[in-house]
Order: C-alpha cells, then structure tokens, then sequence
C-alpha cells in the first residue's frame, strides 16, 4: 500500500515507528499496529495508548482532507 501512495501515519508526523506489541515490553517490542492514510488525507496528530485488556496499544491518528 505505500508503494500506491499511502501514507504511514506516525511516520507522517515525525514520530516513528513505536513499540505497539507487546504492551509489557517497552524495549524490544515490535511496531505491528498502524494507521495508512490514503494520499487524499492529511495526518494532522498520532497518539499511542495503552487500552486495558489489551496486549497491544492503540494507535488513534488525527486526519483530515488533503488541499488540493
């Protein structure tokens, strides 16, 4: 899909690629969960949250309409 113009959220917004599995490892852990946003959006805020019950974090991106 990033071949196609899809976009990684939080590399978007300068944050990187953040552990998001497991929640009990904050070393080593693995980037598995993100948002794409399609080339007619534009990433506006991502944020990383841990959700109880969970093993993985939730990524919750701020996205709005593209100019054109």
């Amino acid at each position: 899909m990033l071949d196609r113009g899809w976009q990684d959220a939080a590399a978007e917004v300068g944050d990187g690629l953040r552990a998001t599995w497991p929640v009990e490892r904050r070393v080593l852990g693995l980037a598995i969960d993100h948002v794409l946003a399609s080339p007619a959006l534009r990433v506006r805020a991502v944020s990383i949250h841990e959700i109880e019950g969970t093993d993985h974090r939730v990524v919750i991106a701020r996205l709005d309409q593209a100019s054109s």
